[in-house]
């Protein structure tokens, strides 16, 4: 979190009087996140970070490993049930993106593609649908009546579970994701990291 900035620095916030004095001055020359705390009487108590800045860097990551391997435990459980309706014949992969534009925040994400089995009657996302709702991930239509794409969505606690299929195609796309994480400057040292290729069976 950035401290409030005074009226006579940039982007300064409309209405804000300006802060003269010692303690104006001391606030002035403060880094981001830092403010002085003023005691009755007028003595300053010396500098404090403000709340609600970021978390510790390892207490960031561990954060950020244990939401990519709650997606990919997830992930293996849905798509295990799966196996019986087709084959998953491109590359299944988690990977860390950006879910934010001006960064340090990211999600953790699964995405792949199931075929069909050959003697697949009906419409492979309707499968999908039947075959997952016992389990209880109840897909329902993202953005209902559109029929081209169709997407289906289910979320179950932090997990959002996605599966798209197309009118001129037998297969469908999925994506399994994760919450969008706070993590700074480890943003860029996450979606850097290889992808990981999950086996389904």
């Amino acid at each position: 979190m950035t401290r409030p900035s005074s009226r006579d620095e940039p982007g300064g916030a409309p209405g804000r009087p300006r802060e003269d004095g010692l303690l104006g001055g001391d606030r002035r020359r403060l880094p981001p996140g830092v403010d002085v705390v003023e005691l009755a009487g007028g003595l300053l108590a010396g500098a404090v970070a403000l709340a609600g800045c970021s978390a510790p860097p390892d207490e960031v990551r561990a954060q950020a490993v244990d939401s990519k391997t709650h997606v990919l435990d997830v992930s293996r459980d849905v798509l295990s049930r799966l196996t019986a309706l087709g084959s998953f014949k491109s590359p299944t992969l988690g990977t860390w993106s950006g879910c934010d534009d001006i960064g340090g925040r990211v999600m953790y994400h699964v995405t792949g593609r199931l075929d069909p089995a050959p003697e697949t009657a009906r419409p492979l996302a309707d499968r999908v649908v039947a075959t997952l709702q016992p389990a209880g991930w109840r897909l329902e239509p993202v953005r209902p009546g559109e029929d081209d794409p169709v997407t289906l969505e289910a979320v179950r606690g932090d997990v959002n579970v996605q599966f798209s299929g197309y009118a001129s195609q037998p297969f469908v796309v999925f994506d399994i994701s994760g919450p969008c994480l706070e993590v700074g400057d480890l943003d860029v040292g996450l979606m850097a990291e290889k992808g990981e290729t999950l086996t389904v069976t």
